[in-house]
């Protein structure tokens, strides 16, 4: 099991398709660039979280266009099994009264990047329930 912290849990905008994606961010500048399109539907945002990029990787999954608001995707647990990365999260979905609005649930961590494969890249198995 691989440890992880959250460093944002929300909803992007016009980050992805329709399909859950892995985007592994390994630098400052990237992690900048990924910041801003997570809240490219905002004049003036707060700063990216900080990353300690000499021991951390950020890992964002981004569960894809839903069509309304109250789904959340929340990484439950990160595993390594032969060599790959295994992302287990869930995914919530509305209950009540929800907006009818494209929104993409997306949830943000930084990983210690020693427990994690060298070549990691956004090709993770991602198990959604």
């Amino acid at each position: 099991m691989v440890t992880f912290r959250t460093l944002v849990r929300g909803f992007g905008h016009k980050v992805s398709g329709d399909e859950p994606q892995l985007l592994v961010v390994r630098g400052q500048a990237d992690w900048e660039l990924l910041w801003a399109r997570l809240n490219s539907n905002s004049s003036s945002f707060p700063a990216a979280p900080e990353v300690q990029w000499n021991s951390e990787l950020v890992l964002a999954l981004i569960l894809g266009m839903r069509s309304s608001t109250g789904y959340q995707v929340t990484i439950v647990r990160l595993a390594v099994n032969d060599g790959g990365l295994v992302v287990e999260a869930r995914e919530d979905k509305p209950t009540d009264f929800a907006l009818q609005m494209i929104t993409e649930p997306v949830h943000v961590v930084a990983a210690p990047a020693a427990d994690l494969p060298d070549h990691l890249t956004a090709g993770a198995s991602i198990l959604i329930s």
